[in-house]
């Protein structure tokens, strides 16, 4: 019976996956978006990649990079209703200025 519980949720676990996929497609195709391959490299610790979230819309991966700094911000998961301004505020509250920024 413990066998039976397991391969259930092992079942609800991959249907779930197979939507949420499906959804990921089909919010690609509605929009007409064109996907390529990314146009900058970035480190390994970066492991983010486009998705379907659990709040109906996709989800993207998005770096700052800050080049003259030799730094960079990572979100793994930007809403596409989100702005950048709500992600900006939680990254540089205030007045603060980045332990990096010298200015």
């Amino acid at each position: 019976e413990k066998y039976l519980i397991v391969e259930k949720r092992r079942k609800e676990e991959r249907e779930k996956r197979e939507a949420a996929e499906q959804k990921l497609n089909n919010a690609i195709e509605d929009r007409k978006l064109v996907m390529g391959e990314a146009s900058h490299k970035t480190s390994g610790e970066f492991k983010g990649k486009l998705h379907w979230g659990e709040d109906d819309e996709l989800r993207w991966p998005i770096v700052f990079a800050y080049p003259e700094y030799s730094q960079c911000d990572f979100i793994e998961s930007f809403g596409e209703h989100e702005r950048f301004e709500e992600h900006l505020e939680i990254m540089f509250p205030g007045n603060e200025f980045a332990f990096w920024d010298e200015k």
